[in-house]
C-alpha cells in the first residue's frame, strides 16, 4: 500500500525516510526488535544509519521484498571459494538454522557462531569478527 505513495512522492518520501531513519528511536527501534544486539551503541550505528538513510526508500522497500522471494539455495554446493560464515545466534532475520545449513552445503565451508549476536554482528563485536578473519584469511592465502 505505501510503494504506490512513495511513487507519488519521490522527494517528499526520502526526505521522510531520511528523517525516520536518523531519528534517535530508529536505534531503540532496532534494539526492540533484536536487528541490532546489546553490545552495538547508538554512537556505533550512526556509520550504519547514515548509510541507510541514503537508500532511496522505493529501493529499500523492493529489496527487503526480495529477500523474502529471493533464494540461491540452489547454488550452494557450485560455490568453489573459501567461505567463511560468520553468525549470531540472536539475528532475528536470519535463523541460526540458515547459517548451519549453509556451512554443510557449501564445500569446506567454515561456520563461526557468536553467541548472542544479532544482525549487527561487525558493529556489535568488530574484534571478534576480525580475531576469526584473520586466520581464515592467512590458511586462505597461504594454500598453494
Amino acid at each position: 500500500m505505501a510503494l504506490p505513495l512513495l511513487h507519488v512522492l519521490p522527494r517528499v518520501s526520502l526526505l521522510g525516510w531520511r528523517a525516520l531513519v536518523h531519528n534517535p528511536l530508529s536505534y531503540h527501534a532496532g534494539r526492540w526488535v533484536k536487528a541490532i544486539g546489546p553490545q552495538a551503541k547508538a554512537e556505533d550505528m550512526t556509520g550504519y544509519f547514515d548509510h541507510v538513510s541514503m537508500v532511496d526508500p522505493l529501493i529499500a522497500a523492493k529489496m527487503i521484498r526480495g529477500m523474502h522471494t529471493h533464494s540461491a539455495e540452489d547454488l550452494l554446493e557450485t560455490i568453489d571459494v573459501p567461505v567463511l560464515i560468520v553468525h549470531g545466534t540472536d539475528d532475528p532475520f536470519t535463523p541460526i538454522s540458515v547459517a548451519k545449513e549453509m556451512a554443510e552445503r557449501v564445500p569446506n565451508a567454515g561456520l563461526v557462531v557468536i553467541e548472542n549476536g544479532s544482525h549487527t554482528l561487525p558493529i556489535e563485536v568488530p574484534e571478534e569478527i576480525v580475531g576469526e578473519l584473520k586466520p581464515f584469511l592467512k590458511a586462505v592465502f597461504s594454500s598453494p
